[in-house]
């Protein structure tokens, strides 16, 4: 940023110096011996002469005594503060007015007027020592010895041509001092004495500076607007940069400092971009400053943050680290404060967000496809296709004869009693039940690669995909033709931040050829075509017959190549199926309905989802995919203290369902009950067991919410050590870390996410207060 500046006639900027004026005594003083009159006059100009040489010496002297010493005093971006403008006196100003002075006076002694060109001669000799003492006030000021510069400034304000400029240099003085009343009545003086600046270039200029210090900006503005020269442009348009910044007129006042050109205002530049929100422009500034050396310490810090925003967590990191470790204080420079982000809250933000991640998010397909995927007997190449969960089912009556089938056959292997007793819990959304029942299964029959896919499907359900992620692993490896298991330990894989391997997936080619049905074939291509990325339906794949799961690969289809006529008929076709499932009737919501109109999108959601024909068992049982797109989607509506008033009203009956209190607690932070939401979380974890990845962060952005994140450190800790590749969970210790001012702590978490575009669904930062080394202009 610049750096404090001064109304300044020094010698850099005058063209006629001492040297002239010397020539033009010595021409006079020869006229008087060649002439041998009046000696009063001879004496005087001499005298005169040695006055200005004195003068200029000591000039020099205070000017040049502690030069390299000088202060840079940084400008805070976020406040306009009172900002001293350097003045550059054009050289058409003072320097050819006392030529003019010299010449006028020379001719007036060749014509005899001798009384009158000694007269003149003392005005120049006046000017310039008034022109001295304003300079020997502008090296006070440099020191910051204002009281001696507020003397030099009176002394100067003699001459009338001074009287402007050394007023406001004057006020400057009194500004640094403190001294309020001072600084008005040289203010008082300035405004007064610019009429004697009317012809001067710089009277627009002067405006802007009077104009601006009294806080009177907009005439400030107009002067800036409509300027009297070129004379210091960039400075006026600096100065316009900070007003509108003070009116948080950002991109006005970007558009003014990249008009004055400067490279000094690169770091600044850095910062307003920052501040609108345009972080890839703001870091290209503040690479610049960097390089330049302008503020290269703040500037780092800035593009840490900017590239913090980016979602490149691991430049951020390098970035902090190599400021800190040249100054250990340098924590204090940009302090971050870590909150919710505000589409948790906003209805109109929310719903921008829903949109932009329900689908395009690879959570959010594969979440789908493990909500609607069957559950598997123990008959191999046998899909349990008529046993589907519960509302999920085509004909649920056509689970009663398989169930029968089950309990009664002679044939049925002990293992598949055990999947008849959960998926009679499932057919109730009884997940947790469901999952139980698995897992002691298992510990009987270990090697049974179908128990182990169904209870990693339970753990998918329940969005713990590291747990999930082994299971499936254990039934590829126990049953390689159980295809599924392949295919959705390569989801997990993705979902958990582990190489999917999703190469290992063409040896199932081979091993399809075998198998008999063509549906069962096409089924898995699918599925193998969204692990791979590509949005290919096989030919013919839909059966007449369809299963909800087929459908809900119809849909990521339809979703991924951005056929919204598909998109609908999919959606509409699980409706069909799916009449009260409530994921069924929220993706037929976001698929036929306009959400550019919020309010009537609202409605929709209300008359929809708060319908009590839908099956709400999900919710107080079951899967989590449905328990976190219901309660988004009533957020986008402003609804969601309505179904919190219903969980009220049912806790009593409910209560002790684990989900229930998932669920309870889930809402709780959408309606902003972060204490209640945060105790919640505590209880699930302390006394249900409900430690995995998942649920520990959600208690920890509680713990946010509510102000408790020492607490939320440690939840994130157990959270990253329960999930090492949770992002999320890493991405908020970092910020907690930073906002504890422990550099070392956040780059370790920082530098695990990598350069990879990350951005939470829960989290931001802010800057706190401005301390006194601090040029922020981030929000």
């Amino acid at each position: 940023m610049a750096e404090e500046e001064f109304l300044n006639l020094d010698e850099d900027d005058e063209e006629f110096d001492e040297v002239e004026l010397a020539e033009a005594a010595s021409d006079v003083e020869e006229k008087l011996d060649l002439e041998q009159k009046n000696k009063l006059i001879y004496i005087v100009i001499i005298l005169l002469t040695v006055a200005i040489f004195v003068l200029g010496a000591l000039f020099f002297y205070f000017y040049y005594k502690k030069k390299e010493s000088r202060l840079h005093h940084e400008v805070n971006a976020t406040k306009i503060i009172e900002k001293v403008i350097r003045k550059e006196q054009p050289q058409t100003e003072a320097n050819s007015q006392i030529q003019r002075w010299l010449y006028e006076a020379q001719k007036l002694y060749e014509e005899g007027k001798t009384e009158k060109a000694l007269q003149l001669y003392q005005k120049i000799a006046h000017y310039n020592r008034a022109l001295s003492w304003f300079n020997i006030g502008v090296a006070m000021m440099k020191e910051q010895q204002f009281t001696k510069a507020i003397d030099a400034f009176d002394k100067a304000s003699l001459d009338d041509k001074l009287k402007c400029e050394s007023a406001l240099n004057a006020a400057v003085c009194a500004y640094n001092l403190k001294k309020k009343k001072l600084f008005d009545r040289y203010m008082q003086l300035a405004k007064e004495y610019l009429v004697y600046e009317q012809n001067s270039p710089l009277y627009s200029f002067y405006q802007t500076l009077l104009n601006y210090y009294q806080n009177a900006y907009p005439e400030a503005l107009v002067s800036i607007t409509h300027p009297t020269s070129d004379y210091y442009r960039p400075k006026e348009l600096f100065v316009g940069s900070k007003i509108y910044t003070s009116l948080d007129n950002l991109q006005n006042a970007i558009n003014m400092l990249e008009h004055a050109d400067r490279a000094k205002d690169f770091f600044t530049l850095g910062l307003l971009y920052a501040n609108t929100g345009q972080y890839k422009i703001a870091s290209d500034y503040l690479r610049k400053a960097i390089d330049i050396k302008n503020h290269p310490k703040e500037a780092k810090l800035a593009l840490s943050l900017a590239q913090n925003r980016l979602g490149n967590l691991q430049t951020a990191a390098r970035l902090m680290e190599e400021v800190v470790q040249k100054d250990a204080n340098a924590t204090e420079i940009y302090p971050i404060k870590v909150a919710l982000k505000p589409s948790l809250f906003d209805p109109v933000v929310a719903q921008k967000e829903f949109q932009k991640n329900i689908f395009l998010d690879k959570f959010y397909r594969y979440s789908l496809l493990f909500y609607y995927a069957p559950y598997k007997l123990s008959f191999y190449g046998n899909d349990m296709k008529d046993i589907k969960k519960g509302a999920r089912t085509v004909d649920i009556d056509k689970t009663k004869p398989a169930m029968a089938y089950l309990t009664t056959s002679q044939n049925i292997a002990q293992v598949n009693l055990e999947i008849a007793r959960a998926v009679e819990f499932s057919l109730s959304h009884k997940l947790y039940e469901t999952q139980a029942i698995f897992k002691d299964a298992l510990k009987k029959y270990p090697w049974d690669a179908v128990l182990h896919y169904n209870l990693g499907l339970t753990y998918a359900q329940m969005f713990n995909f590291k747990e999930a992620y082994k299971e499936f692993a254990k039934s590829q490896t126990l049953d390689t033709t159980l295809f599924e298991s392949a295919i959705f330990k390569s989801f997990c894989a993705t979902l958990i931040n582990k190489d999917p391997t999703i190469e290992n997936l063409e040896h199932i080619y081979a091993l399809l050829s075998l198998s008999k049905e063509p549906t069962y074939k096409k089924r898995i291509s699918a599925l193998i075509n969204i692990a791979r990325d590509t949005p290919t339906m096989p030919d013919g794949y839909l059966p007449a017959d369809i299963h909800p799961f087929d459908t809900a690969i119809d849909m990521v289809f339809a979703y991924t190549r951005s056929e919204e006529s598909a998109w609908k008929e999919s959606t509409e076709a699980m409706k069909k199926l799916l009449p009260k499932d409530l994921v069924a009737n929220i993706l037929y919501l976001d698929a036929h309905n306009n959400k550019k109109d919020i309010k009537q999108y609202a409605k929709k959601i209300q008359q929809t989802l708060l319908n009590s024909n839908l099956d709400f068992r999900p919710l107080y049982f079951g899967e989590t995919l449905s328990r976190e797109l219901y309660v988004k989607m009533l957020n986008i509506a402003g609804l969601t203290h309505i179904f919190n008033n219903k969980l009220e009203h049912e806790h009593n009956k409910y209560g002790a369902y684990i989900a229930f209190q998932l669920t309870e607690a889930f809402t709780a932070i959408y309606t902003q009950q972060f204490e209640k939401a945060y105790k919640r979380y505590n209880a699930l974890i302390d006394t249900c067991g409900q430690n995995d990845t998942h649920t520990l962060f959600l208690a920890a952005v509680a713990a946010i919410g509510s102000g408790h994140h020492a607490n939320a450190i440690a939840l994130l800790e157990l959270s990253k050590l329960t999930d090492t590749s949770n992002l999320e969970s890493r991405y908020a210790l970092g910020l907690l870390y930073q906002e504890a001012k422990n550099f070392d702590g956040a780059a370790i978490q920082y530098r695990k996410i990598g350069d990879n575009g990350f951005q939470s669904s829960y989290f931001t930062f802010y800057l706190t207060s401005v301390t006194k080394n601090k040029n922020s202009l981030y929000k």
